[in-house]
C-alpha cells in the first residue's frame, strides 16, 4: 500500500520547502490551534496544544471517482464562525457543551471540482469535516487524512474495526508496526506532561466507517471500511474528532455528540427528554449459570429486578424459539408491567432477520403490541455504509412504535444518540461476555468509553465468570463504565442475596457530573467519581499490580458533610465513615481490586425531624434509652427479627426523590441488613458498623416520596437485629 500524501509531506518538511501561509483557528481559551495549509499542493494540517505539537503536520483530503481531492490544490478566502449552546444529554453528565471556534476554507482543486473544509476547535478538541457541493452519483475511493503523533507518545489501541471487540494493545508510537490498524477512539498519551489526545469520528451518516491504520512511521491513516461506495448528491463526510486535554477532559468530552444534528422535534417533542425514552439499569442471563430463555426464568428475572428497582429486564437469544412467542411475551411483559415497582421489557433479534424494512416494521410492531420497550440488535458486524444505513433506518422505524434500541456487534457509537436519542447503548467492545479481565476493564473508560455509552454488561460478584476482578473491583467497574442502558452481567439472585446489594441498587445509568481523579492512569487505576442528583459514588478499577492510592474528596461541594458508604478489598461488610471537600483517605488495592464509596450528603436543618420514639413500634421493638447520645427522650432497640419502626404522615413536599437520613448506632463489628418500606414498596437497607453503641450516625438513602404528608416510611428486621434508631430526617 503506498501513501504518497504522506511521503510528499515529509519530503516537503525535509527539504525546507517554503509552505503556503498557514490559516489558523484556536480555541475559546486559546489553548488549541489548528494550522491549515497547503504543502507542495497537499492540503495540510497540524494542531498544537498549550503551544506543542498534539497533531503534526498531516495530510488532509478525500478521493472521490478515484481523484485525490487533498492533493494540486489552493485555498480561498476563508470565513469564520462560532457558537456557544449546550443542550440536555446523558452518560457522563446532564449537560453538553457546544462551545467551538470555527473556520470555513474554500478549497479548489486543479481538476475544478470545489469544496469546502470545516473546521470546528473547542477548549477539548478539534473536528473537521469535508463538504462538497454537485450533483449526480459520485464514487469515494477512500481519504487521504492522517494524523502524525509526536515523538514520544504512548498510545493505546485494539485492531478489530468490525465489531470493536478487540484487546488493546499499549506501545510507543515510535513502536508500532507499519500497518497496525485500530478501531477508534485511539487514545493518546501526549509526551511529558502535555497531556492526551484521542481519535474518532463524529456524525457518521450516509457514509462508511473510519477505523484507523499505521501508515508510515508514527503516523495513523483514515481508512474507510468500504474500499468504495457511490453517493449522490451532495458529499458530506462525517466529522474527524481529535479530543485533547487531561484525562478528564477526554472522558468529559462531548464533540461527537456536538457535531451529530440535533433530534427533530417531530420524531422527539421533547428530545432526549421524550417521555418513552427511559435510561436505566438492567437485568440479563445470558452470562449466568441460569441463563436458559424460558418463560418461567424471565418472569424470575423481571421479580428480581424489581426487587432490586432496576428497571429492565433483557430477554436474549432464545425467545424465539418459544412455542407461541409472542403471546407468551406478551404475557411475560404483563406480568413485569404489574411488579411493584414495575419492570420494562427488552428483547434480543439477530440484524439479519430485520434487514427488510416491511419485515422489520412487523416485527417491531408485534414487540410493541406484546409490551415490549426496546429491542437489542445484534451481529451487524461490521462499519459498511449498509450497515451503517441499516442502523439509522432501525432507529427511524422505531420511533414509529417507541421503541429503544441497544446494538451489539456494531460499530463505534459517533454521537447518532443525540440525533436518535432512543439510541440508548452500544456495544463495540469486549465486554464481559468475552472474558477479558480485570487489567482490560481499567482501560474502558479511557478509550472506548470516550466515544459514548458503552455496554459492557459489568459486574460478577460471586467469581463464577472467568477472569474477574475482586468484588470491589466488579461493582466500581459499573460506575466507572458509563451506559444509559447499564446491563449487570451477574444472576440477579445473587444480586438480591448479596451483603452489598443496598449499594449496588443505587448505581445509575446516567450521571449528572463525572469527575476523573488524578491517581487514575490509562490500564492501570481507573477512578471516577460521579454524581446523581445529591449523592456521589466513588469508584476505583486497579490492574494486576497491588498498590496504595490516595483518594481526596475535594470534589465534593465545600461547606457540606457526607456519610460515606465504603467497599474495599477486604469488606464483607460495609465500612462507614463521614467525608467533606478536605478528607483524604489511603485505599490499598489489591491485584484487579477495587474500591467504591456511596456519598449521601448529610441532612442538617431545614427539614423535618421524626423522633423514633413517637413512630410506631411493632414486633417486639423496645423504647430504650439506656445508651447515651440519642436526640430526644430515647431510641428504638429492635429485636432478631419481626421488629417493625413506622414513621406515618410523613411530609414528602412537592414529592418526587428525597434524600431521607436515619441517625443510628450500630456498635456491632458487623453491618445490620434489613427492609426499608416506603408507601408499600419494600428494599433492602443495611446500616454499617459505626464502632459503639453510642456513636450515632446519619445513614441517609434516596427514595421517592408522594406529595403531601401521607407518606408512610417503615423499618423492618428480618432475620438480622437492625441498628438502634434514634431519628428520621426528612429535606
Amino acid at each position: 500500500m503506498k501513501f504518497t500524501a504522506l511521503s510528499s509531506i515529509a519530503a516537503a518538511l525535509l527539504a525546507g520547502l517554503p509552505l503556503a501561509r498557514a490559516q489558523s483557528v484556536s480555541s475559546p481559551d486559546n489553548n488549541i490551534q489548528v494550522n491549515v495549509s497547503v504543502i507542495s499542493g497537499r492540503l495540510t494540517y497540524s494542531v498544537n496544544y498549550k503551544g506543542s505539537p498534539a497533531i503534526e503536520a498531516s495530510p488532509l483530503g478525500t478521493t472521490v471517482n478515484s481523484v485525490d481531492l487533498g492533493q494540486g490544490v489552493t485555498v480561498g478566502t476563508t470565513t469564520t464562525y462560532s457558537a456557544n449552546t449546550s443542550f440536555p444529554w446523558r452518560g457522563t453528565h446532564a449537560t453538553a457543551i457546544n462551545h467551538y471556534n470555527g473556520r470555513r476554507y474554500p478549497v479548489t482543486h486543479s481538476g475544478g471540482t470545489t469544496y469546502t473544509f470545516d473546521v470546528r476547535v473547542f477548549d477539548d478538541g478539534v473536528a473537521f469535516s469535508y463538504l462538497i457541493a454537485g450533483s449526480g452519483s459520485r464514487t469515494i475511493n477512500g481519504e487521504a487524512t492522517a494524523f502524525t503523533i509526536p515523538t514520544g507518545s504512548t498510545v493505546w489501541y485494539q485492531p478489530a474495526f468490525d465489531k470493536y471487540e478487540g484487546s488493546y494493545s499499549t506501545k510507543d508510537i515510535s513502536t508500532v508496526a507499519v500497518g497496525a490498524v485500530s478501531g477508534p477512539p485511539m487514545t493518546i498519551k501526549l509526551p511529558g506532561s502535555l497531556g492526551y489526545a484521542a481519535i474518532t469520528e463524529g456524525a457518521l451518516v450516509n457514509y462508511s466507517g473510519m477505523h484507523l491504520q499505521c501508515s508510515i512511521a508514527r503516523t495513523f491513516k483514515a481508512v474507510l471500511a468500504d474500499a468504495s461506495f457511490t453517493l449522490s448528491g451532495a458529499i458530506q463526510t462525517p466529522w474527524r474528532v481529535i479530543m485533547i486535554g487531561d484525562l478528564d477532559a477526554l472522558v468529559n468530552c462531548d464533540i461527537p455528540a456536538c457535531v451529530a444534528a440535533a433530534p427533530d422535534p417531530a420524531l422527539f417533542p421533547n428530545g432526549i427528554a421524550t417521555s418513552w425514552i427511559k435510561s436505566g439499569r438492567s437485568t440479563w442471563s445470558w452470562l449466568n449459570a441460569t441463563r436458559s430463555i424460558t418463560l418461567a426464568n424471565m418472569k424470575t428475572y423481571s421479580s428480581r429486578a424489581s426487587q432490586l428497582g432496576l428497571e429492565n429486564n433483557i430477554v436474549d437469544d432464545g425467545w424465539k424459539d418459544w412455542s407461541n412467542k409472542f403471546t407468551q411475551l406478551a404475557d411475560l411483559c404483563s406480568f413485569a408491567n404489574a411488579l411493584n415497582p414495575a419492570v420494562q421489557t427488552w428483547v434480543w433479534t439477530n440484524y439479519s432477520d430485520i434487514t427488510n424494512q416491511a419485515t422489520r416494521r412487523t416485527f417491531f410492531s408485534d414487540c410493541k403490541n406484546a409490551g415490549v420497550v426496546g429491542i437489542k440488535i445484534d451481529f451487524m458486524d461490521a462499519e459498511t455504509k449498509a450497515r451503517v444505513d441499516f442502523e439509522q433506518a432501525a432507529l427511524r422505524d422505531a420511533v414509529d412504535f417507541q421503541l429503544m434500541i441497544n446494538f451489539h456487534g456494531v460499530g463505534k457509537p459517533t454521537g447518532e444518540a443525540r440525533t436518535f436519542p432512543n439510541e440508548m447503548t452500544r456495544e463495540a467492545v469486549r465486554g464481559k461476555e468475552g472474558r477479558p479481565g480485570a487489567g482490560h476493564s481499567v482501560m474502558i473508560p479511557f478509550t472506548r468509553g470516550l466515544a459514548g455509552s458503552t455496554d459492557y454488561t459489568p459486574m460478577d460478584l460471586d467469581g463464577t465468570w472467568q477472569n474477574h476482578g475482586t468484588v470491589a473491583n466488579e461493582i466500581a467497574s459499573a460506575i466507572c463504565i458509563t451506559s444509559a442502558l447499564l446491563v449487570f452481567s451477574e444472576d440477579p439472585t445473587t444480586m438480591v442475596n448479596h451483603p452489598f446489594a443496598s449499594l449496588v441498587r443505587n448505581i445509575a445509568a446516567t450521571w449528572d457530573e463525572t469527575v476523573v481523579l488524578p491517581q487514575s492512569s490509562i490500564g492501570q487505576v481507573a477512578s471516577l467519581a460521579r454524581r446523581k442528583g445529591t449523592k456521589w459514588f466513588v469508584g476505583v478499577m486497579n490492574n494486576a499490580t497491588a498498590r496504595t492510592v490516595t483518594l481526596d474528596f475535594s470534589f465534593l461541594p465545600a461547606g457540606k458533610t457526607y456519610t460515606a458508604k465504603m467497599i474495599n478489598d477486604s469488606s464483607t461488610s460495609f465500612q462507614q465513615s463521614t467525608v467533606t471537600s478536605a478528607s483524604s483517605l489511603s485505599v490499598s488495592l489489591a491485584a484487579n481490586g477495587g474500591f467504591v464509596a456511596e456519598l449521601t450528603e448529610v441532612v442538617t436543618g431545614g427539614g423535618v425531624t421524626y423522633q423514633a420514639e413517637s413512630a410506631a413500634l411493632g414486633g417486639g421493638c423496645a423504647l430504650e434509652s439506656t445508651n447515651t447520645g440519642f436526640n430526644g427522650s430515647g431510641y428504638v432497640n429492635f429485636p432478631t427479627t419481626g421488629g417493625t419502626l413506622t414513621f406515618n404522615s410523613v411530609t414528602g413536599g412537592t414529592g418526587g426523590s428525597k434524600t431521607i437520613a436515619f441517625r443510628v448506632a450500630n456498635g456491632s463489628t458487623a453491618a445490620r441488613t434489613g427492609a426499608l418500606v416506603i408507601n408499600g414498596s419494600s428494599q433492602p437497607i443495611t446500616f454499617a458498623s459505626t464502632g459503639a453503641w453510642t456513636t450515632w450516625v446519619d445513614t441517609s438513602v434516596t427514595v421517592n416520596l408522594n406529595s403531601g404528608t401521607g407518606n408512610t416510611i417503615q423499618l423492618q428486621s428480618t432475620g438480622l437485629d437492625l441498628a438502634n434508631i434514634d431519628q428520621l430526617q426528612v429535606p
